[in-house]
């Protein structure tokens, strides 16, 4: 079976068994709208872009994924998307936050004259 395009004017997209693209079928209109509607909210996620780089910053965040998850503002896979990101960007705080104690350690310890570290004592 040879592939057909669109019977909509202007539209380039294969058509579906129905002569019409996906777009453009009148039968799967619903279809459209709950995508849209999907696309929307994760939109909207998208529009409320905050800082995340503190630890209470992804407190904050997480708290009000999970209220708006249970409340239906936000579908629970991309909740869970979004909270596997912010585990990521919990484990860079955390890591960043000990490089910097341990360069301020090292800071404090006194160099030997061949300019090496002296460690212990």
């Amino acid at each position: 079976m040879a592939r057909r395009p669109c019977q909509a004017p202007d539209c380039r997209s294969w058509a579906l068994e129905t002569g019409w693209c996906w777009r453009h079928c009148p039968t799967r209109a619903d279809e459209r709208r709950a995508a849209a509607a999907k696309g929307g909210r994760v939109t909207a996620l998208h529009a409320e872009r905050r800082k995340l780089s503190t630890p209470k910053a992804l407190v904050q965040f997480v708290s009000g994924l999970m209220l708006d998850t249970l409340a239906g503002r936000v579908d629970p896979k991309v909740c869970n998307a979004l909270i596997n990101a912010a585990n990521a960007q919990r484990a860079l705080l955390e890591s960043s936050e000990l490089e910097a104690r341990l360069s301020a350690l090292e800071a404090r310890q006194p160099r030997q004259p061949n300019g090496r570290q002296r460690w212990g004592a």
